[in-house]
């Protein structure tokens, strides 16, 4: 009985960690992003394909909706039938209904029609595939097991109107880590002094245009000698700014290490070079390649391991001295006091 037991013991455990069976229905869509051109009146037409990554028969509807921005980090957010625009039926899938066998991929044209009288400027769709286990039948509801898309930005070609504007362009706030007192931290922001190994940047841009906008370029950074000693790409993953909205970024700059090889050791008491130094962001946007720039940000680096290692030395040679000094005039003392007098 008490073997039973214990075999009980080991198995039952095992048993509830074993994976249940479920039912997995998965697509993938590419491109997740689709950018588009067209002359009012002019039809064009792109692909979608679209993927089973189940080892089931999966059942997809297609539909095409409006979005809309959402925060600054680059979100979207589809709005209501109700909410979409007339640019919705501009769009025509050959094929709005699909069932994929496993692994199996359809490649979907996309018809843009673009109406003669259609206003030049940017229109911000998304074709939105439904999928679910088996094929919707009328009368019956079907259980959607999820949703993906493309996201589409339709631009109408014409006088549209280009324009970016910086926000902001600072140093972020997590830089500042004060080791001591909340007085310290107050005093490093305010004159721009940093002790992180780290350096980070922020920056807010504004689309104030009718089409949106990829703006890319570099944080130029130079020391206090004037040599640029790094340059970060700005927007290297080609994030878009939908017109009439803000989207941030953010970036970070490590500086160069002092030791190498052998000595890399030591790069944790020199975790980072301090100095002075300048910053400034450089961008391009628009079909014309605008410039924009931003003023010169400065900011100093206060290597504080280093300067705490120092000014522990520092304590202690004084300290040696001292007592050396001490002990010097301690033995004049009594060597003068062995001294017989006459």
């Amino acid at each position: 009985m008490k073997r039973f037991l214990s075999i009980l013991f080991f198995i039952l455990p095992s048993v509830f960690l074993l994976p249940l069976p479920r039912a997995v229905f998965a697509a993938t869509i590419t491109p997740l992003i689709l950018e588009v051109e067209a002359e009012p009146g002019q039809t064009v037409q792109r692909f979608v394909a679209v993927y089973n990554e189940t080892d089931s028969d999966l059942y997809l509807s297609a539909g095409v909706e409006t979005f809309e921005p959402r925060g600054e980090r680059g979100e979207v957010r589809l709005l209501s039938p109700e909410l979409s625009g007339a640019a919705t039926g501009w769009v025509k899938l050959a094929d709005n209904s699909l069932v994929l066998k496993p692994n199996q991929t359809a490649q979907v044209p996309v018809i843009f029609a673009i109406p003669k009288i259609a206003d030049v400027g940017g229109y911000y769709l998304a074709v939105m595939w439904q999928f679910g286990g088996a094929p919707q039948r009328l009368g019956s509801q079907v259980n959607l097991a999820g949703r993906v898309g493309t996201l589409v930005l339709l631009t109408v070609k014409g006088e549209v109107k280009e324009d970016l504007a910086l926000k902001e362009f600072k140093l972020s706030a997590d830089n500042w880590r004060a080791p001591f007192w909340p007085w310290l931290d107050s005093l490093l922001i305010k004159n721009q002094v940093l002790n992180s190994s780290q350096v980070d940047f922020f920056s807010r841009l504004e689309n104030l245009g009718s089409v949106h906008l990829k703006p890319q370029g570099y944080i130029i950074i130079k020391n206090i000698f004037g040599r640029v000693v790094a340059s970060l790409p700005f927007n290297s993953e080609n994030g878009n700014i939908l017109p009439q909205s803000i989207r941030s970024w953010a970036g970070s700059w490590s500086p160069p290490n002092v030791f190498s090889g052998r000595w890399a050791v030591l790069n944790n008491l020199f975790s980072w070079r301090g100095g002075f130094y300048q910053a400034q962001l450089k961008l391009e946007y628009g079909e014309n390649r605008k410039i924009l720039s931003s003023m010169t940000l400065s900011f100093w680096l206060l290597p504080l391991k280093f300067l705490l290692l120092v000014g522990g030395v520092v304590i202690l040679i004084l300290l040696m001295i001292i007592l050396r000094f001490r002990r010097m005039i301690k033995s004049k003392k009594i060597t003068a006091n062995q001294i017989p007098k006459s």
